[in-house]
């Protein structure tokens, strides 16, 4: 049984089925707990953590766009899921079951595990491979445990068909994993690459190329310990809160969006709780970049 009693992010109704009022909804939000499935990561509550962080839009207006966001989108809760065993198969067939009532999960971590289900979930409605689009200081690309290896994972199910990744930085991965990566079709854009060029050339590259739907994750990582210090390994030189907030809310308006996912936040080191507010934030990003992409009166067509 999942939880219901956890829907409560920005005074979102609360749907567990992922339903708006009976009808199929515009958008579900979704907890993955870290250890769902039965994964190695260590429990916490980190979906809860964001979803306390978010405020109540009473009026959900986003005066960037002039957009009246919940106007255009209808977006429910859907709660925690309670996954304890089975893998991350049993947590992307329940996440399947909340998605055929919804036009887009939005998956709340929990670790980065999180993903790899939620990936898994997002390319079998759309019925096709996805292009990933992840934010993260490591690749994923290590062998094993979707906890250090959910793109690895994802790949060698073929449920990914192009994978962008942007903000690594730091010494976990090999350089084994990254030719691996990189023979795949896998593209990278370092911090390296942003200092020199900043994101604009990368993101219009994905825009130009993508042919699949894309599926964003967010690890929180990606950002400088200064701005998301409650991570499980903070990697000094990420990119500020202004980068990640403009990157998503370009790849919201702009590109076909399968799912998405915000994951790595560890709530015991979250001081102040600024990590959670962050992942907070850029969950409403999406959705208003997502409702600012539709004409008014309009709902997006089913998938």
């Amino acid at each position: 049984m999942d939880s219901p009693g956890t829907c409560n992010f920005a005074g979102l109704p609360c749907a567990p089925d992922g339903t708006a009022g009976g009808e199929r909804a515009d958008a579900a939000v979704v907890g993955v707990p870290p250890g769902a499935g039965g994964t190695s990561e260590a429990p916490d509550d980190g979906p809860g953590a964001i979803r306390r962080a978010a405020r109540p839009m009473p009026a959900a207006y986003d005066p960037a766009t002039d957009t009246e966001i919940f106007d255009r989108l209808r977006v429910v809760d859907a709660g925690d899921l309670n996954v304890p065993s089975g893998g991350p198969g049993a947590v992307a067939e329940r996440l399947a079951r909340i998605r055929a009532n919804a036009a887009l999960l939005a998956v709340l971590g929990g670790g980065p595990a999180a993903s790899a289900p939620a990936v898994a979930a997002a390319a079998g409605a759309a019925g096709r491979p996805l292009t990933l689009v992840r934010l993260a200081a490591s690749a994923g690309l290590a062998t094993g445990d979707p906890a250090t290896g959910a793109v690895r994972w994802m790949i060698e199910r073929d449920h990914l068909a192009r994978v962008f990744q942007i903000g690594l930085r730091g010494f976990g991965a090999t350089r084994g994993d990254l030719r691996w990566g990189a023979g795949t079709g896998a593209e990278y854009w370092s911090m390296a690459d942003m200092e020199e060029m900043g994101a604009a050339p990368f993101l219009d590259r994905i825009v130009s190329v993508v042919s699949a739907p894309v599926y964003l994750s967010v690890d929180l990582d990606v950002l400088d310990p200064a701005f998301a210090p409650a991570v499980a390994v903070p990697e000094p030189g990420g990119l500020t809160t202004r980068e990640v907030l403009g990157v998503v809310r370009m790849l919201a308006r702009h590109v076909d969006l399968a799912g998405l996912d915000i994951v790595g936040l560890v709530p015991g080191r979250d001081t102040g709780g600024a990590t959670a507010l962050v992942a907070a934030r850029l969950l409403t990003e999406v959705l208003a970049g997502r409702a600012a992409g539709i004409s008014p009166g309009a709902v997006p067509a089913p998938a």
